[in-house]
């Protein structure tokens, strides 16, 4: 299962595109903590979301018609807005940056931009 959850976020990260805007009305402080802090990103009718607590995050993959898949007591660090996230195994998976409401995630060949709940 968690392989399948794996190949979906590398899938999503090859099917997700970024729209930025240069307006100072949509600046948003980027956190020095992801405590309590939901991630979202949706592409061809999947969404995967990215909930932090204190050292560890849950992820759940939904796609219709199927049952949710999830990954819960994932590792991740998270130090000077770079993020580090890696399975409950401790094997590192992607690495990103943290600006403002946007989390850029890449597993080295791909790159998908979450945005925060």
């Amino acid at each position: 299962m968690k392989k399948v959850f794996y190949l979906a976020v590398v899938a999503l990260l090859a099917m997700s595109f970024t729209f930025t805007s240069c307006s100072k009305d949509d600046e948003v402080v980027t956190p020095e903590s992801l405590v309590g802090t939901t991630w979202v990103v949706s592409a061809e009718g999947m969404t995967i979301t990215l909930t932090f607590s204190t050292s560890t995050y849950t992820g759940v993959m939904t796609y219709p018609g199927d049952p949710d898949e999830s990954m819960t007591n994932c590792l991740y660090t998270y130090v000077s807005h770079v993020i580090i996230l890696a399975d409950e195994n401790d094997m590192v998976w992607a690495t990103g940056k943290v600006d403002g409401n946007k989390m850029t995630l890449t597993d080295g060949e791909y790159e998908v931009v979450l945005t925060m709940k």
